[in-house]
């Protein structure tokens, strides 16, 4: 196998972000054979994954290239399930490392001074961001989406959250299954209706024990059936768990 470029002797993650700054400058196109080469210790299904999402593959004898999965360079809709803090978020961010643009939608609320946890989350979140990443604070995913370049929603979760906020379904007022429902077949349809790269970040909610409070129990089904939706309509559908990925 030929390249067109090779990427050697960085960590893993950083050559995507090499290859991102390289096909942002117009050194690479988009089609260019990209091989990485170097140590890493990354397990071979996680390597394999994100080669191939990052358009390339390992330009030595540790990894043939005939073994990768037929997914040349990451494109359409990717859903990424997992549980919290099983590295679902990370692993997303990682799919499109080597990506020259990307739109970071962050759906959930802005941290608060009197919720320290959350700030220090968010600010996690924030520092392992490329700097040339663009990042869009906004509940409204069905506009969003419709953004030409790549969009990595995080999270759906935190998206359906203000969204039963704002419908008052905690409360359960007159209308509320009503509102709701229209949201959220807003953002089914334009999930379904996007054409360019996006990755949504959602949580699993199936695999625990069914919550003991009535919000808990509402945010669990309608989380579920949302994940559901958004699974049909997508093009690939990978699940973290302690950090490994299966695809679905």
């Amino acid at each position: 196998m030929t390249y067109d470029a090779v990427v050697l002797g960085e960590e893993v993650l950083a050559a995507a972000h090499t290859l991102a700054r390289r096909r942002a400058a117009g050194e690479l196109g988009p089609d260019a054979r990209v091989g990485f080469a170097g140590p890493t210790t990354m397990r071979p299904r996680r390597l394999a994954l994100l080669l191939a999402a990052w358009g390339g593959s390992r330009a030595d004898a540790l990894t043939d290239p005939g073994t990768l999965p037929a997914v040349p360079r990451l494109g359409g809709r990717t859903l990424v399930l997992g549980g919290a803090s099983s590295g679902k978020s990370a692993f997303a961010e990682a799919l499109l490392a080597a990506e020259p643009q990307v739109t970071y939608l962050a759906t959930g609320p802005r941290p608060a001074a009197e919720d320290a946890d959350w700030a220090a989350r968010v600010a996690r979140h924030r520092e392992r961001r490329p700097a040339w990443w663009s990042t869009v604070e906004s509940p409204d995913a069905a506009l969003e989406l419709t953004t030409p370049t790549p969009v990595l929603l995080d999270s759906v979760g935190t998206w359906l959250t203000a969204a039963l906020d704002d419908c008052a379904a905690w409360q359960r007022p007159p209308g509320w299954r009503e509102r709701l429902d229209e949201r959220v077949e807003a953002f089914v349809e334009a999930w379904r209706a996007r054409t360019g790269t996006v990755v949504a970040v959602s949580d699993e909610v199936g695999l625990g024990v069914v919550p003991a409070t009535p919000a808990g129990r509402l945010f669990r089904e309608r989380l579920g059936a949302l994940n559901e939706r958004l699974a049909e309509a997508s093009d690939r559908v990978l699940l973290v768990v302690a950090g490994q990925v299966t695809e679905l």
